[in-house]
């Protein structure tokens, strides 16, 4: 007999199965970000200056200014002061300051006064903690004494040394415990200046740390290879897939599959070939580095994907980056991205920078070798490998080439340039070619030009659009009889790179007599700092570990005739093939549009075979479209907020299958 089941029933059923199920995916959601966090909670280095623990072993103070370091730049964090938890307890400290790195990290307190009740008061100076990755260690004060008596032994701190508190009647022994040091079985060292120890459970306070460093052991660092196709790392140095395949000196090499099962990391069909004269090609179909174990981690902001990548490097030691095949291009950060830029920049939905990607990458070697990756990709919230796709060692030649001009100003530009008359010149704001094309941007011309520029010329802002590589505003430039200018209030170039450019109100004039002029208001170049005023010419700031040079009032003569001077001139021709120049009088009309050699054909199916994701490089006609909705789908967007709603759906398909699936199950069992 078929029994049957009211409506209501089930609707019933079928809320408590969905209310489950939704503890489940908030339970689900809680432990995802903990996980994250699990991953980088260990870090290679840290430091700090105090932490307090009270009678029942619980945290009263938190280790604080705390500097933590796996990956990245140098960690530092300072605190003023701290203060008293307990009545008839001290537990006062002064300019406390912690770093952390990757050479080491340090910890120190300018002064402090430590008392537990019904103890004598423990003071100190100048204490200061250090570590390094080979496992060195030191400490030091400038003074320790008890109750006013000193107690340093500075022929004890290398090795470190205990102090006895006398006893109290109500609450025990107390031990102080300096120039501490330990070790664990990994190789990691921890140093504590001091440590103040009384019994467990006995008083409000058990335990207080004082300058605290720890330092993992430094990985083995392998001689790099000539050429090697994947190297994945993990966010304390320890190598996962150490440079497969790889050749050492000259040759061919080839590997199928590259894995690493434990880390989700899968690699398909991995070519690696270098030749005597120095020339190189490394490319794969695909590579997979999925955390994300779920039906939808593939399309996690936590997953790098790319398939298609090719690097080559010519003799001369010009190198490019193409994607081929009809499903090359880079998934990352939830999104398919733009590989026609050297630096994407991943953001999450609170704005914050996430994940780095680099293309073509160039690392300029103490020996005068160059690195060239054709890709790296970094997480910048510490939870996952880094990666590097495709890399080759350069190395110039041997014969003697020119030399470049001089990096610092040369007295004999003089500055001036002067020739008497003013020759026919044109000025502009910015202009740029490469993968981030622009311009030319508030273009002027003298009178009766053939490109009809007029005299004067302005536009509030120019940018390569959603590459994010240029930013200006403000641009100006005139033509008179007396003088030729061109400005720009703002200029922003490469953020969040090495070669991050920051300067406001430059200004760049041509005399009646021929004597060039450069101005800033100042701000930064590669990290170098430009103050305001005049600037000398040929100024050109050195970029550590890349072949891209800026040049500050670059200024091109020849015989005594003005050519070109740029406010600021970017070049990269052995790279990226990029070139930037802000604030510009040139003997040269600008052209129209840039001359792009990274530049793909306009759309159609067989031009963009090699990228049917969207991750071609940036043409000219898709860098400075504005306020149109037709361009909206060409973005790619770089916050990975579409996953988010993605998800969300793939969610609510799963849960509402599960459910049914339940209820069916039910009514089958009845």
């Amino acid at each position: 007999m078929t029994r049957h089941i009211p409506t209501s029933i089930i609707t019933r059923r079928l809320g408590a199965g969905l209310s489950a199920l939704a503890v489940l995916c908030a339970l689900a959601l809680h432990i995802a970000p903990e996980r994250s966090a699990q991953a980088a909670e260990t870090a290679a280095t840290s430091a700090y200056g105090v932490r307090i623990l009270d009678a029942d072993g619980e945290v009263r103070q938190n280790a604080a200014p705390l500097s933590e370091w796996s990956s990245g730049a140098t960690v530092t964090n300072s605190l003023d002061s701290t203060g008293d938890f307990f009545k008839l307890n001290t537990t006062q400290s002064h300019h406390l300051s912690s770093r952390a790195a990757s050479d080491g990290a340090s910890a120190s307190i300018e002064s402090g006064s430590y008392q537990l009740r019904d103890r004598p008061d423990v003071a100190f100076t100048d204490l200061k903690a250090t570590c390094t990755r080979d496992g060195g260690t030191e400490v030091s004060f400038g003074s320790l004494s008890v109750d006013g008596k000193n107690i340093l032994n500075q022929d004890k701190l290398t090795n470190g040394y205990t102090y006895n508190l006398p006893d109290s009647d109500r609450y025990g022994s107390t031990t102080l415990h300096i120039a501490e040091r330990a070790s664990d079985a990994n190789g990691r060292t921890t140093a504590t200046a001091l440590r103040i120890e009384g019994e467990a459970g006995a008083s409000e306070i058990w335990r207080v740390q004082l300058g605290v460093v720890s330092c993992a052991a430094a990985p083995v660092v392998q001689t790099p290879a000539a050429a090697s196709g994947i190297t994945v790392t993990a966010q304390d140095g320890t190598p996962i897939i150490d440079q497969q395949p790889r050749i050492d000196t000259t040759g061919s090499v080839s590997s199928d599959t590259v894995e690493s099962k434990e880390h989700h990391i899968t690699a398909s069909n991995i070519s690696v070939k270098r030749s005597d004269d120095g020339s190189a090609h490394v490319s794969l179909d695909s590579f997979e580095q999925v955390p994300d174990t779920s039906d939808i981690g593939m399309y996690m902001w936590s997953a790098l994907r790319v398939y298609g990548l090719s690097l080559d490097v010519k003799s001369d030691g010009s190198s490019s980056v193409s994607f081929t095949g009809g499903t090359s291009g880079v998934f990352v950060n939830g999104v398919w991205i733009n590989s026609g830029t050297d630096l994407y920049t991943g953001m999450d939905a609170n704005g914050n920078a996430r994940v780095h990607v680099y293309f073509n990458e160039r690392i300029t070697n103490a020996d005068g070798s160059i690195t060239i990756n054709a890709l790296r990709y970094q997480d910048l919230t510490g939870a996952y490998p880094s990666v590097i796709l495709g890399q080759t060692r350069w190395s110039p030649a041997k014969t003697p080439v020119d030399p470049e001009p001089n990096p610092t100003p040369d007295p004999s530009d003089d500055n001036s340039n002067k020739t008497g008359t003013l020759p026919a010149l044109y000025a502009y704001g910015a202009y740029a070619q490469g993968p981030s094309s622009l311009g030319p941007v508030a273009a002027s011309g003298p009178k009766g030009n053939d490109a009809k520029l007029p005299a004067a010329a302005n536009a509030d802002e120019a940018s390569d659009g959603y590459a994010g590589q240029i930013s200006a505003s403000a641009l100006t430039s005139s033509v008179t009889t007396e003088r030729y200018t061109a400005t720009v209030g703002s200029l922003t170039l490469y953020p969040g790179s090495s070669l991050e450019t920051t300067l406001k109100d430059i200004a760049v004039s041509v005399g009646s007599d021929g004597a060039v002029t450069m101005t800033t208001a100042g701000g930064t170049v590669a990290g170098t700092s430009i103050p305001a005023g005049e600037v000398a010419a040929n100024t050109r700031i050195s970029i550590p570990g890349r072949s891209t040079t800026i040049t500050l009032n670059a200024q091109d003569v020849d015989n005594g005739k003005l050519k070109t001077v740029s406010g600021v001139y970017v070049n990269d021709a052995k790279g990226l093939a990029s070139e930037v120049r802000a604030a510009v009088i040139s003997a040269s009309a600008p052209a129209e549009s840039p001359a792009s050699p990274k530049e793909q054909p306009e759309s159609s199916p067989e031009s963009h075979a090699g990228h049917a994701l969207g991750s071609g490089a940036i043409s000219a006609t898709s860098q400075n479209v504005s306020d149109s909705a037709s361009a909206q789908p060409r973005h790619l967007a770089s916050t990975g907020s579409q996953t988010l709603w993605l998800s969300v759906s793939a969610a609510i398909l799963l849960v509402s299958a599960i459910c049914v699936s339940l209820v069916h199950s039910r009514m089958r069992q009845r």
